[in-house]
């Protein structure tokens, strides 16, 4: 479900519907256990596409009845995959921007954007 989920969007919408599903979802991921544990360190596993295509759908789409706790819990869950992202795009930056070449002639070194 949650490759398919990746690939066609009604399979995510229709899995938003269903609060227990999500949650098996969530469980097979790993994420569940690890975001209960407030000790965990931020470890956790990369969040799958299928699973951000049915997260970002739960939130944005209105349901009757909504369970508030599950709300929380997604969005915390994107929260924390947006700032991964943007962790490991400023370390990809950071590393472009150090990578240095000596110069043989003088002894020092410059940035290299080649390598």
């Amino acid at each position: 479900l949650i490759n398919m989920a990746e690939k066609y969007h009604q399979c995510a919408l229709r899995c938003t519907m269903d609060d227990e599903l999500i949650y098996i979802l969530l469980e097979s991921w790993g994420g569940l256990r690890i975001y209960a544990d407030k000790g965990a360190r931020n470890r956790y596993p990369l969040l799958h596409l299928g699973l951000n295509a049915i997260f970002t759908e739960r939130l944005y789409n209105f349901y009757k009845n909504e369970n508030e706790q599950l709300r929380q819990l997604i969005q915390g869950i994107l929260d924390k995959e947006i700032a991964r992202k943007k962790s490991a795009q400023e370390k990809e930056e950071k590393r472009k921007a150090t990578k240095l070449v000596k110069i043989e002639s003088d002894g020092s070194y410059e940035r290299s954007d080649k390598l």
